[in-house]
């Protein structure tokens, strides 16, 4: 957009000595017009002819190239303000035009008084010019902010906002919001420039997960794995010990104490990264609250109060203990940080029946702290949110609390208000009678106290395993036949004279795991039970044992009652 004043612009064309000669000219034909129709008017005598006519010649010849010289030096500098500004106001025009960037001033209200076309259409300006902030954002908090800058004539640097596409889906807007004009003046309106950086956000997220994950997978994923073969060999080592008279029992507790804390240690790593073994197991959850509150209360500052309301102590669900302890933790280690210096933190636990008639336990860390604003709770259990300063916070304890909660088919609620504490909810599904007499019966022995005796294979790679885990098996009256490899599995299983009652088989092995092996005997029409045992979770198994094909799995590392529940559940299922 240009601006010329044809006045001006003629001048400078003409240039200054024939604008000058012009201006001269034209002055002295004006002045001499102008005194002959004075002479007439006033009729003026022949002896006054100099006395009108010579003044009227003289003055504008010389006044006028003075008067126009000055005339002419504005006009020239005119123009080039014009000139300069029209050439600014181009570049401007063609900066506005190929940012990708919305770029737009609007007044202390709010109103759009210029706008590139990103700006109008993330703004979605409508035909009159007007933007429907209350329409635009997700939240109000982030609108009055905004709009309150802009009335103050505020500076705002590198803000998010969660704007409100025509469909309703959120998108996440980068800001800065400048004064036009030194010191803030709110009058003259602001410059907000911002962009769209939902996808950018999404990469990121997705970046940082996965890293973080795959780092932590690989770390806690061997780690574990290894770790839990050596407690293995520990636990079966001291089950064969247990009845020789040279080796005190009470010590033998003590280790196998000690492998049991060891394992429940593992089964956390695998928690962390999204990995855990989810060994759901029919037991009451008060204990766990019990549990929690000791460990609350040894961390706890002195003047924080920490208590635990619990009814009925009987109410059991399937859980995984550890992974459960592990979110409780993380909920009071929270409900902490958020309580002042004198608050009350709340355990509790009853029962509640959902719209469907369906019984629930609900485990409740409550507090009376800062509380969260709405903007946070939407956020709470995002990945890698958190408002805590590095490198106290991670943002990944909500977020691993809503995966643990889904894997056990339960849920994750959480209320809370800016300034009136918040209120987190587990939600776990109680076990049916049914369900509960299901798991106890697993663990009994043979109604007659006698334990079966089965002829069985054993495939293991890990050389001190298999030979530990024979020997308890050879001791406890099992024919076993154990090998190092599916290779080596399928030769015996082809040249054997009569076929296993079942098959023990590790999972993870160097050339074939122990899903090859069930899935070749499956596909060859063979259908010996086979127990797979894995220090990794079960979630890698999952689709064999939703299947029903024979298959069940056993965590490392296992106990001898677990082992032989497993074994007999198994063949009697075969069997029937």
């Amino acid at each position: 957009m240009t601006l010329r004043l044809p006045w001006h612009r003629t001048l400078v064309r003409l240039g200054r000595r024939r604008s000058q000669l012009l201006v001269t000219v034209f002055s002295v034909v004006a002045s001499l017009g102008l005194t002959a129709v004075s002479f007439v008017v006033f009729e003026g005598a022949a002896e006054d002819l100099f006395a009108y006519f010579v003044p009227a010649l003289v003055i504008p010849a010389l006044v006028a190239p003075l008067a126009s010289g000055w005339v002419i030096d504005v006009a020239l500098a005119l123009d080039e303000a014009h000139r300069r500004a029209a050439e600014q106001a181009d570049q401007l025009a063609a900066v506005l035009g190929t940012a990708t960037v919305g770029i737009a001033q609007v007044d202390a209200s709010g109103s759009l008084q210029i706008g590139n076309v990103p700006a109008r259409a993330l703004l979605r300006v409508t035909a009159d010019g007007r933007v429907d902030w209350n329409q635009l954002f997700a939240h109000a908090t982030e609108r009055n902010t905004l709009l309150a800058a802009l009335n103050d004539g505020a500076t705002l640097r590198d803000v998010r906002w969660t704007w409100l596409d025509d469909r309703g889906a959120c998108r996440v807007i980068r800001g800065h919001v400048a004064p036009l004009g030194p010191g803030g003046v709110a009058s003259r309106g602001s410059v907000i420039v911002f962009e769209d950086i939902t996808e950018l956000t999404a990469i990121e997220e997705r970046v940082a997960q996965s890293r973080y994950f795959d780092l932590a997978s690989q770390i806690a994923g061997g780690m574990a794995h290894d770790f839990n073969n050596l407690l293995t060999i520990i636990r079966v080592s001291v089950a064969a010990l247990e009845g020789e008279a040279a080796t005190p029992r009470q010590e033998l507790g003590v280790i196998d104490e000690a492998v049991e804390q060891g394992s429940r240690l593992t089964r956390r790593l695998l928690s962390i990264c999204r990995r855990d073994v989810h060994a759901a197991v029919v037991q009451p959850v008060v204990p766990l609250l019990h549990d929690v509150l000791a460990l609350a209360r040894t961390t706890a500052r002195p003047n924080v109060h920490v208590a635990c309301e619990a009814s009925p102590a009987s109410a059991t669900a399937a859980i995984d203990h550890d992974a459960v302890q592990l979110v409780l933790a993380n909920l009071v280690a929270n409900a902490l940080d958020a309580v002042s210096e004198t608050g009350h933190i709340r355990l509790s636990a009853r029962e509640q029946r959902d719209d469907d008639g369906r019984r629930w336990i609900i485990l409740g860390v409550h507090d009376d702290g800062r509380g969260m604003s709405a903007d946070v709770l939407a956020r709470a259990t995002d990945p890698f949110f958190t408002t805590k300063t590095a490198p106290l916070g991670a943002g990944l304890g909500l977020s691993v609390a809503r995966e643990i909660m889904q894997r056990h088919e339960g849920r994750l609620q959480i209320e809370s208000r800016l300034g009136h504490g918040t209120d987190v909810s587990l939600w776990f599904p109680i076990a049916s009678v049914s369900e509960t007499a299901h798991h106890v019966a697993a663990a009994r022995p043979d109604n007659d106290g006698t334990r079966a005796a089965f002829d069985l294979l054993l495939v293991e790679d890990d050389d001190a395993l298999r030979r530990a885990t024979e020997r308890l098996l050879r001791a406890q009256g099992h024919q076993v036949v154990s090998v190092h490899s599916v290779g080596a599995a399928r030769e015996h299983l082809a040249s054997a004279a009569t076929a296993p009652q079942l098959i023990v088989s590790d999972v993870m092995m160097p050339d074939e795991t122990g899903l090859d092996l069930v899935r070749d005997l499956r596909s060859r029409g063979c259908d010996i039970p086979v127990l797979l045992i894995s220090g990794y979770p079960a979630e890698q198994i999952e689709d064999e044992l939703a299947a029903g094909r024979g298959v069940a799995f056993l965590a490392k590392p296992w106990t001898t009652t677990d082992l032989e529940a497993s074994m007999r559940h198994l063949v009697r299922a075969a069997s029937t």
